[in-house]
């Protein structure tokens, strides 16, 4: 038995790799596509991305706590302000395809992850679009965001992965602003 996509938001489909693996497994079954797709991303996807984690999380190991395809389809309506996690993570959007901003491009409330932004402060919202194949949208766990309205005629699909500090407390961040800077932005290194 596979797991079904959650309709989170009217046309906006959720299927979490990570849970369907899990409760295949637990089943003493194996939800091959699922396992399959897990093992490639394990592969050839996560290494630097795991490794941005760990940079920007300051600890030498991190979990992948997330892994969901998202398929919004034509008309989907936007998505209410969340955050991915109450814990300091790290957060990647991959485009599978092409994004424009009619598509429903996500929207981000800079600072929010740090500042306790409510919803309603949307004078700073910024929107991320376009995407392109090769593109990565990458944001601490706990910022405020959405994905909009997909107002084009086209399906946008992406894979979200997420890294946590497995072990909370471990990593090397300083508790309190007095005992220390802030970890630095990451940047993207030249290809």
């Amino acid at each position: 038995r596979r797991q079904a996509a959650v309709e989170v938001t009217a046309g906006r489909l959720h299927f979490e790799l990570l849970l369907a693996s899990r409760l295949a497994s637990s089943r003493g079954d194996v939800d091959t596509d699922a396992a399959r797709l897990l093992e490639t991303i394990d592969a050839r996807v996560a290494p630097p991305l795991r490794a941005l984690a760990c940079r920007y999380l300051c600890t030498d190991q991190v979990k992948l706590t997330q892994a969901q395809f998202l398929d919004s389809a034509p008309g989907a309506v936007a998505q209410g302000w969340h955050r991915d996690n109450a814990r300091r993570g790290l957060t990647f959007l991959i485009p599978l395809a092409h994004i424009s901003t009619a598509m429903g491009a996500t929207e981000l409330l800079p600072g929010s992850h740090a500042d306790g932004a409510a919803p309603a402060a949307v004078s700073r919202l910024l929107r991320c679009a376009p995407l392109d194949v090769g593109d990565v949208l990458c944001y601490d766990s706990r910022l405020l965001h959405r994905g909009g309205a997909n107002v084009s005629p086209a399906r946008r699909r992406v894979l979200v992965l997420r890294f946590d500090d497995p072990v909370p407390g471990t990593s090397r961040l300083p508790s309190s602003r007095a005992e220390g800077p802030r970890p630095q932005p990451l940047r993207a290194a030249a290809a």
